[in-house]
């Protein structure tokens, strides 16, 4: 099967670099807003522990698996700034629930290898046409049953590898709320002990 899905990877390849930059040639090109040195060094520290422990979770407890589903929410979820994280970390889950039960539809009504691959093509195109705007939640819901349908080796594994994208993706956004909830904690915490020093300072001055 993997020699059958080369042709449409390039097919969607080709897409990408020969349709859309023609479609996207008179968009203005989007900026991201600028964040202080105290959020981008919290972003770095996330990533960095996350990404480490993930990767070696993985190899050690599910080897063989499809875990770099897991690093890569890690690094698509987090954001610089935790209301970006939060948001970004919502959407990406509500869009994986949409699309995983997408690919389980697909293959319980499939009745073959090549209908699921051009099934996933079709659902590739509809992706990358959703991924140019603002709406990441239902891109998602697109981009997620096209990696399933093109990672599963046969109709029998989409189940599988259906189970493991939505696991790895869940628990990859719990993971980044969770560092985001301890930064935004000791944050607060460090605030409220040096405005506490100050006004002590400032009662015996």
């Amino acid at each position: 099967m993997p020699t059958v899905v080369r042709p449409f990877l390039c097919g969607g390849a080709l897409w990408a670099n020969l349709v859309f930059p023609r479609l996207l040639r008179n968009r203005p090109p989007s900026r991201a807003p600028a964040s202080g040195r105290s959020d981008i060094l919290v972003y770095t520290v996330i990533i960095t522990v996350l990404c480490t422990l993930s990767t070696l979770g993985v190899l050690l407890w599910r080897p063989g698996s499809q875990g770099a589903w897991l690093v890569v929410t890690l690094l698509v979820v987090t954001e610089v700034g935790h209301h970006d994280t939060l948001d970004r970390a919502g959407r990406r889950v509500t869009g994986t629930v949409a699309g995983a039960a997408i690919a389980a539809v697909v293959a319980s009504v499939a009745t073959s290898e090549a209908l699921i691959l051009t099934i996933g093509f079709v659902l590739a195109v509809i992706a990358g046409v959703v991924r140019q705007g603002p709406r990441y939640g239902l891109y998602m819901a697109f981009m997620t049953p096209t990696v399933v349908l093109f990672s599963s080796s046969s109709i029998a594994a989409v189940a599988h590898t259906d189970r493991q994208r939505l696991v790895f993706t869940v628990v990859g956004a719990a993971l980044v709320l969770l560092a985001s909830g301890i930064a935004v904690g000791w944050a607060r915490y460090q605030q409220a002990h040096q405005g506490g020093g100050s006004a002590q300072v400032a009662g015996v001055t």
